[in-house]
């Protein structure tokens, strides 16, 4: 054989494992033809500029078009025709440039019939050898039915929020009813005690009143800001008892802002009433000046620990606090161990002091 027939025989045999390689890279390109064209999420390829090179069907089907042909020739710049907001074509395009890649990117789309649609977005640009961009592809999920039902959530809680804020609005205004009743009962009460009975359950009903009325205030309307409850309230007391300006003067230390829910806020300013109200008419005997302080203090765990302190006369020596039968302090003694599941400890030293400890409820914090 010829050097010249050689060659020709060679020729056929590359020649045949060439159209063999075509044939595979046929076979392998239809196989992704039709991979990109039935995977039911939208795929996509468009220019910097904002036109539509390539598109599957599921991505005419979102937007709305008969066929990815029809899609492509009809849309000329993504950005004026399929986003919503034009601006947020740009965003995207921002985003890309900054990490060739975003992924659910949340974006409102417009539908051939001008209808909206939801998309979570995920794209990265694709570059040649030199680095330069070729074009942005991408895939787009329908998530409209999700977004819907998000916005009726918040619809919902918009509601139930109104009817909390109604509700303790209503409350309030009840508690004050009865506030006025008692009174009312307290000015025309025949016996001290009687009286003292009678304010005392005054306060009691304006502490819980004022749990609510600021919780109607609230934009939280869940939460109580403790150390704020705490200044009102005292401010409440001394008005009631009329104390003079500079006699008794009022503290209030917080390291962390404390807040609670209703559940724990109730029964603790019910004992801070009574805490502070028996320091404003025993502690300080024949008008003699002192201070009233009160540490609001919260752990890492979510532990309170508030402690309420007096430099006044401090306690008879009869009187013990932990076993005390009067309504005041039996009251203390039930709410911290029952509501507050918590622990009522009495300080040593000057004056008088008592120190509540309990778990919080709520794990928000402000600040």
């Amino acid at each position: 054989m010829s050097d010249e027939e050689k060659t020709n025989v060679q020729l056929i045999f590359e020649l045949r494992e060439l159209r063999g390689r075509f044939a595979v890279l046929q076979s392998q390109e239809e196989v992704y033809r039709d991979f990109f064209e039935n995977l039911p999420i939208g795929l996509y390829q468009v220019t910097p500029r904002g036109r539509i090179l390539r598109a599957n069907r599921h991505t005419a089907i979102i937007l709305g078009y008969d066929s990815p042909t029809e899609l492509i020739d009809a849309i000329t710049d993504i950005g004026a025709q399929i986003y919503q907001e034009p601006g947020k074509r740009e965003e995207v395009r921002r985003l890309l440039r900054g990490n060739n890649l975003i992924e659910n990117f949340e974006v409102e789309f417009r539908r051939k019939d001008g209808r909206p649609v939801w998309v979570a977005l995920n794209a990265r640009i694709v570059r040649n050898d030199d680095g330069n961009v070729l074009y942005h592809e991408g895939m787009i999920k329908d998530i409209t039915r999700r977004k819907g039902a998000e916005v009726r959530m918040e619809e919902a809680l918009r509601e139930k929020e109104n009817l909390l804020h109604e509700i303790h609005h209503r409350v309030k205004n009840n508690l004050q009813v009865v506030a006025s009743l008692l009174d009312l009962q307290a000015v025309s009460g025949n016996t001290p005690e009687a009286v003292e009975a009678a304010r005392s359950s005054y306060r009691r009903v304006k502490a819980m009143s004022l749990i609510h009325e600021m919780l109607y205030q609230s934009k939280d309307i869940g939460l109580i800001d403790l150390p704020a409850y705490v200044s009102d309230l005292a401010r409440d007391i001394f008005l009631a008892h009329l104390i003079n300006p500079g006699t008794i003067t009022m503290s209030i230390r917080k390291k962390d802002e404390v807040l609670l829910d209703i559940d724990q806020a109730l029964p603790c300013g019910l004992v801070l009433n009574e805490l502070i109200a028996n320091a404003v008419k025993h502690a300080f005997p024949g008008g003699r000046k002192g201070e009233i302080t009160v540490e609001i203090d919260r752990s890492q765990d979510d532990d309170i620990e508030i402690v309420m302190a007096d430099n006044g006369a401090g306690l008879p020596a009869a009187v013990d606090p932990l076993r005390s039968r009067t309504v005041g302090l039996h009251l203390i003694r039930g709410l911290v161990k029952h509501q507050l599941h918590g622990r009522l400890d009495v300080l040593s030293g000057p004056g008088t002091a008592y120190r509540i400890c309990f778990r919080s409820r709520s794990d928000h914090r402000k600040g």
